[in-house]
């Protein structure tokens, strides 16, 4: 980046058309600023060595917004993503990965929670909607898998079993979900 003083400020802009803005050491970003990209994409907050390390918020063109911990300009730590819907997420993530409990909140009230691991839903799973019906159940490796129940005004009860993130048998009895668990981990 090529840099210039401007109102007291370090003004850089790279060939590419990003503009930084901010505290600079050696005609680098490092300490507070701001990065604008050409597609409206804007990033402020603690910067090291040229990359955005600390606490920092990602402004993307769609609007939303992602805030918290970044490391080598990677989301790392507790970030919350708020979306122009209003849609939130939470959780936490490692060198730009999603990974452990992730929160989902949306704007009619509903809320998904479960693991991720390497930005793929992986372990225990529930949606609850804004009515409290709920829908529980594993991810494996981003696939629906096993055995999912679901409860409707917190007592009807419907039980199905997922492979590989397809339904394999729906309406199933608590019986029929231990015997299909048994098949699965006989192929397993």
């Amino acid at each position: 980046m090529n840099g210039h003083l401007n109102n007291a400020n370090r003004i850089l802009s790279a060939e590419d058309g990003r503009c930084y803005e901010g505290d600079v050491v050696a005609n680098t970003p490092h300490g507070k600023g701001k990065l604008r990209y050409t597609d409206g994409t804007i990033i402020e907050g603690d910067f090291f060595e040229g990359k955005l390390t600390g606490h920092g918020k990602t402004i993307r063109s769609d609007g939303a917004i992602l805030e918290g911990e970044y490391q080598n300009d990677q989301p790392h730590g507790r970030l919350t993503m708020t979306y122009i819907n209003g849609k939130v997420m939470e959780g936490t993530y490692e060198h730009g990965q999603m990974h452990g409990l992730v929160k989902i909140t949306f704007p009619d009230g509903s809320v998904s929670e479960g693991m991720c691991a390497n930005n793929k839903w992986h372990g225990r799973f529930k949606v609850t909607n804004a009515a409290g019906d709920t829908n529980e159940g594993d991810y494996e490796h981003g696939k629906m898998q096993g055995h999912w129940m679901c409860c409707l005004q917190g007592q009807h009860v419907q039980h199905c079993f997922y492979i590989d993130g397809i339904i394999a048998m729906d309406n199933l009895t608590l019986e029929q979900v231990e015997a299909m668990k048994a098949e699965w981990n006989k192929r397993a």
